[in-house]
């Protein structure tokens, strides 16, 4: 089965962005695990700059990718 990776680079503007997506992201999880072909949802810090995040999520087709975007939910 081929897997196919998405990757964003987040900053953010203000010191207290980073627990706003906190929030945020650990409600995201849960609107993407009954979209076909989703299989993970997860978020790194660069180790070599604090200040440079990413989140990753993997998929079973491209087309289930929505283009890197999330669908409105």
């Amino acid at each position: 089965m081929a897997i196919y990776l998405s990757m964003q680079r987040v900053r953010f503007s203000s010191a207290d962005g980073y627990e706003k997506f906190r929030v945020l992201f650990a409600d995201v999880r849960r609107h993407l695990k009954p979209l076909p072909g989703f299989l993970h949802l997860t978020w790194w810090v660069h180790p070599d700059d604090p200040t440079w995040f990413n989140e990753v999520s993997f998929w079973t087709s491209k087309e289930s990718d929505f283009g890197g975007a999330l669908p409105d939910l």
